[in-house]
């Protein structure tokens, strides 16, 4: 048992590592600052300034390096995994053809917390963009009314139900503000010049915290 006990708290070591740093830090600075320490028969007297000094000193660099490794070393909020949550699109089917559908799916576990459950469209080359956020209910099912699959019959395109947190949003936010004023825009260049203009560019890169569930690949008609 005494072994067993070593070996855990040695093993929590690092995890503890800049919190010994601080206290034997601030132990060695009241060593100096006291001039020593004394406790019934036991002494251990530190009068020389020298000395007092270098102690104080000493124990400010140990509290120092143990802050500086506390905060570099703070764990990242953990990102959930793809399968955690038991999120699937149980319509539409794979391969579907479509053209605008109410997405619907199921889910095991509550979103963990400050996440929301969206619907991206996929494109050939990985690109995405953020169709709409759906409605998880209390009896673990969840749905995305019309969400479009763009495009035409032939093209590449797949629907994604995905975990975005903060960041991600961010970037739907973005996204979405960003197209709903280039709309108008892009209508009235097509009035005047009587030709197509491009949508804005569609999203190349996720950010860390969209995690991709699951997937369903269909064909716009």
């Amino acid at each position: 048992m005494e072994e067993k006990g070593w070996g855990a708290l040695l093993s929590k070591l690092p995890d503890i590592f800049d919190i010994v740093l601080a206290i034997l830090g601030i132990a060695i600075a009241l060593l100096g600052f006291l001039q020593g320490v004394t406790y019934k028969d036991f002494k251990i007297p530190v009068t020389d300034p020298s000395y007092r000094i270098g102690l104080i000193v000493f124990g400010v660099v140990l509290l120092t390096v143990g802050a500086v490794h506390r905060f570099t070393n703070r764990p990242k909020s953990e990102i959930p995994k793809a399968d955690a949550y038991g999120v699937k699109i149980i319509y539409p089917k794979q391969n579907a053809r479509l053209k605008t559908v109410k997405i619907e799916g199921t889910i095991e576990k509550d979103l963990p917390e400050g996440y929301a459950l969206w619907i991206l469209r996929l494109y050939n080359e990985k690109r995405f963009y953020p169709l709409r956020e759906c409605t998880v209910i209390k009896d673990k099912t969840w749905s995305a009314p019309d969400c479009d699959a763009g495009g035409f019959a032939g093209d590449y395109r797949a629907f994604a139900a995905t975990l975005v947190g903060p960041d991600g949003m961010a970037l739907i936010s973005f996204v979405k503000e960003a197209n709903q004023r280039f709309g108008p825009i892009r209508k009235e260049l097509m009035d005047k010049a009587n030709k197509v203009v491009p949508y804005l560019p569609t999203v190349g890169k996720y950010t860390r915290d969209m995690v991709i569930c699951d997937q369903v690949e269909i064909e716009p008609i």
